[in-house]
């Protein structure tokens, strides 16, 4: 659980170049895509290693809150296990709090990826980690 962990402090640090352009919004309900639709701005990013773990970041921007984004490059890594938890996708989303933040983590690709923010709920970071939950998705449309 350490390195989920450690990704977290790291976002508090300053992204270190502009944001990479996008070709289109990413995957299909992947981060990006959910991230665009909901209003959010790349604002820039940054690279770091962690015992020694490549780690790229992505800085995302909205109405004066910033959520971070970081994949964590090698095989996946513990995710703390606070027992909040939820699926989307086809993926287990956990949550958890460090330093301030709420985060939520999870294996995608063969790799961990570590979102979190500041004043942003977690249900605000598990729809744009996985997208809308299946029960958001159904009220929205009827």
């Amino acid at each position: 659980t350490r390195i989920a962990k450690e990704v977290v402090a790291l976002h508090e640090l300053p992204p270190e170049t502009e944001p990479v352009p996008a070709d289109g919004a990413g995957e299909p309900g992947g981060f990006a895509a959910n991230a665009a639709a909901d209003g959010w701005v790349p604002i820039g990013t940054r690279r770091d290693e962690l015992e020694g773990r490549e780690t790229r970041t992505a800085y995302w921007q909205k109405a004066g809150s910033r959520v971070a984004y970081t994949t964590v490059a090698g095989s996946p890594v513990e995710i703390p296990q606070t027992g909040r938890q939820t699926g989307r996708r086809g993926l287990l989303l956990r949550s958890f709090d460090e330093d301030g933040r709420t985060a939520v983590a999870w294996n995608e690709d063969g790799h961990t990826v570590v979102i979190s923010g500041i004043r942003i709920s977690r249900a605000s970071l598990y729809n744009l980690a996985g997208g809308p939950s299946a029960a958001t998705s159904r009220g929205a449309g009827g």
